[in-house]
């Protein structure tokens, strides 16, 4: 499995072109491109329980990645890939739980990041076992996104390189990162705007405190960007969303394949 993450501050717009960016390399290979959802959604049709794997093979594509997307975290085949995923990568989450930001935070969001965290570690190690190796899997909310769980949106300190930087040791890292960026007053106007509201970690927050979490998030995305080019290049791609939807995915798919064929070899 070839994965991909998106990383950017909330707003940024990475919702909008991974949807569309999937369907720009669906237009190329229907089989091999796919979003978590819907590897989730094959991997289910073949190793769910009984009862689940009938009905998800019987129901037409939408309708099942409807119900595949009910049942993520509702499983016993996520329950077993959450134990895997803690025995291989647990000392992610023991960092976390040691960190001064677990220490700060109220025991309603130790739960929503937590949770959140063993949910992406669940996905990936179901997608991981059981996806064949030359897919290639979007994940919007990642390993990477997920160190958002290190920052407050009302509190401005914590320590990037005790903590941050050693939670990026102990994950799987993808095979590529996109990293959207966009300006925050911008990304501001768009998460107030969104229909399910502000996140449950910024709802009863002033707008002066989110917009401090967006400066922090920015400036944290950044170092993590500088972190994975540090490492490898190659790997992290960083766009501008200040186009069209439809330039913006048509200049990220361009550069993706041309990386695609030259570094792995895809044939298209």
């Amino acid at each position: 499995m070839y994965r991909i993450e998106f990383i950017g501050v909330p707003g940024s717009g990475k919702t909008a072109i991974r949807k569309k960016l999937i369907e720009w390399f669906k237009e190329i290979d229907n089989v091999r491109f796919v979003s978590v959802e819907e590897a989730f959604l094959e991997v289910s049709k073949k190793e769910l329980e009984k009862f689940f794997r009938i009905i998800l093979n019987l129901l037409p594509n939408r309708l099942g990645l409807k119900l595949s997307n009910k049942l993520i975290s509702r499983n016993f085949l996520q329950t077993n890939a959450q134990n895997r995923f803690l025995a291989k990568w647990g000392k992610s989450l023991e960092i976390f739980l040691a960190s001064s930001s677990y220490k700060k935070m109220t025991i309603s969001d130790r739960e929503i990041v937590i949770f959140s965290l063993l949910e992406t570690g669940s996905l990936y190690e179901c997608i991981h076992a059981f996806l064949p190796e030359e897919s290639y899997v979007f994940f919007e909310e990642g390993f990477l996104q997920k160190s958002f769980m290190f920052i407050s949106p009302l509190d401005s300190e914590y320590d990037f390189e005790s903590d941050v930087i050693r939670y990026l040791d102990n994950i799987p890292l993808p095979d590529m990162t996109v990293y959207v960026k966009n300006d925050l007053a911008v990304c501001y106007e768009r998460m107030i705007g969104r229909p399910d509201g502000l996140t449950t970690r910024l709802k009863g927050v002033e707008k002066d405190g989110i917009l401090k979490f967006l400066q922090m998030s920015d400036i944290h995305l950044q170092r993590i960007a500088d972190w994975l080019d540090a490492k490898n290049p190659d790997r992290l791609l960083e766009i501008e969303n200040n186009r069209s939807l439809d330039e913006t995915v048509d200049d990220l798919g361009r550069k993706m394949k041309l990386i695609f064929q030259n570094k792995n070899g895809l044939r298209f």
